[in-house]
């Protein structure tokens, strides 16, 4: 009698419980926003989520100092076709100020409107490091300025040898000089805002996390890289 009337009590809740455990089991862009640069592994919250693939973006620098790029220079993903200025919504690759690696533009930020300057060769590249044949989990990525070595002032996409995310390669690190490949992947987006145009194509916004998917297939899976927090 009295485990019944503990089963009778206790009913409401259990009702609650499998009606609000699908929204529950829905990982939200905070949950996702784990350690800028970092892989998606086995398990992972965000592993297959849908992904979709950037129209328009460019690796680009604001030249803040002495002309040409060079290591006090933040470099940044850039998505507006229409505008070479850094813009709300961008993607800082690199530290600036009080602004960490990975971190998005806002409107009110200070380095938003400042003039762009486009690479003319930069691209995401590995590593090999594992010893597993071709990119893989343990292999560090690099935004490479001249591909084919890690070179002072590439950028690390990913933290190696201690060398934070963010950070840009010097003449004296130990990673300098170590040859990259080609990463088989390109760059997509969560639509986390559920935004889409007229076409039915998601739109990217300051809500959504960037991933370079490796390789292409339109799903978070291992080995995918975070770009953004």
């Amino acid at each position: 009698m009295r485990l019944t009337s503990y089963l009778r009590a206790a009913f409401p809740a259990l009702v609650m419980l499998f009606i609000l455990s699908p929204v529950l089991s829905q990982p939200d862009q905070q949950t996702l926003a784990q350690a800028d640069g970092s892989k998606v592994a086995a398990g992972s919250l965000d592993e297959s989520l849908a992904l979709n693939a950037l129209r328009y973006y460019e690796f680009a620098f604001w030249d803040d100092g002495t002309s040409g790029y060079d290591i006090n220079d933040p470099v940044y993903l850039h998505f507006n076709p229409n505008y070479r200025i850094v813009s709300e919504g961008d993607i800082r690759l690199t530290p600036f100020g009080n602004y960490a690696a990975s971190t998005k533009v806002l409107r009110t930020d200070i380095d938003n409107d400042k003039k762009l300057t486009r690479f003319a060769n930069a691209e995401p590249r590995y590593l090999e490091h594992d010893g597993i044949d071709g990119y893989s989990l343990g292999d560090p990525i690099y935004l490479t300025i001249r591909p084919g070595i890690v070179s002072a002032n590439d950028v690390r996409l990913t933290s190696y040898l201690g060398y934070a995310t963010g950070s840009k390669v010097t003449d004296a690190d130990a990673d300098r000089g170590m040859p990259t490949s080609t990463v088989p992947g390109s760059l997509s987006f969560y639509n986390a805002d559920g935004n889409i145009d007229n076409m039915g194509q998601g739109i990217y916004g300051t809500q959504d996390n960037i991933y370079l998917d490796v390789p292409p297939s339109n799903v978070a899976t291992v080995n995918d890289v975070r770009l953004s927090i």
